[in-house]
């Protein structure tokens, strides 16, 4: 199988540790980082899609889906799963 990460010693995608700020905290496991930041009853996550590429979702509690869009940077993604958030959920 072919190596898809940028760099095959850092893990798959964009998001890096210096990404988890401002309430989003990091989650993976070595092979693969992701950012989780709860919002009330709902959770965003920003997780990477490519190498260099990612998307943000919204989810309950549960793990259902509210929204997932394609991003194409990590504070691309947190920004506008902020916005999300105030302007639907509030």
């Amino acid at each position: 199988m072919a190596e898809t990460r940028a760099n095959a010693d850092e893990p798959f995608g964009p998001v890096r540790p210096s990404d988890a700020v401002d309430g989003w905290e990091l989650a993976g496991d070595g092979t693969r980082w992701w950012l989780v930041k709860a919002f009330g009853d709902a959770r965003g996550l920003v997780k990477p899609t490519t190498r260099t590429t990612c998307a943000w979702r919204i989810e309950t509690a549960d793990g259902r889906m509210l929204r997932e869009v394609s991003a194409r940077s990590v504070a691309e993604a947190k920004v506008a799963a902020e916005e999300w958030i105030r302007k639907t959920i509030g």
